[in-house]
């Protein structure tokens, strides 16, 4: 019995300036019936920025669409961090510190 599972991930990264476009990964193609054969499974997109402190810590934080195209780089955020160092990401706002 032939079954399609998952045996890689293509991603496409880029800044507020790029236009998003879906990767196009190079397909391996078979007859119909034959093992090993390749397609373009489910897409899933989302937009994150990293933000860094002073002392280099980072963390990742996914915004809405809307938002990403707002952000430029360089911009300066505030956002509550707990004392295990996890982010609060929809606590961030802007700042002009």
């Amino acid at each position: 019995m032939l079954a399609w599972r998952r045996s890689w991930i293509a991603k496409n990264e880029g800044g507020p300036a790029n236009r998003p476009d879906w990767p196009r990964p190079p397909l391996r193609v078979t007859p119909p019936g034959q093992p090993g054969g390749e397609r373009i499974a489910k897409r899933e997109a989302f937009y994150e920025i990293e933000l860094r402190d002073w002392q280099e810590h980072a963390w990742v934080c996914r915004v809405p669409p809307e938002r990403w195209q707002q952000l430029r780089v360089g911009m300066r955020f505030r956002m509550p961090v707990d004392r295990f160092g996890t982010a609060n990401c929809p606590d961030m706002v802007q700042s002009n510190l």
